[in-house]
């Protein structure tokens, strides 16, 4: 594994903490939603490779 898919994997495990994802959330739409929890540069990269194929919010105990 490399350094660049390490810090991909990074973000990506930080993006998936933002708040509003929802399942099949792309685009502009993603890139809103995670420009809260990101600069707005990595949040436009992140919309441009990744998409929302599902996504399960459950509370800090993993209980919903």
């Amino acid at each position: 594994m490399n350094l660049r898919n390490i810090y991909i994997n990074a973000i990506l495990a930080d993006a998936s903490y933002a708040a509003k994802l929802i399942d099949g959330l792309e685009g502009s739409k993603l890139e809103k939603a995670l420009s809260f929890r990101m600069t707005p540069a990595l949040a436009k990269f992140m919309a441009r490779e990744f998409s929302v194929v599902s996504h399960l919010e459950t509370d800090r105990e993993g209980v919903r």
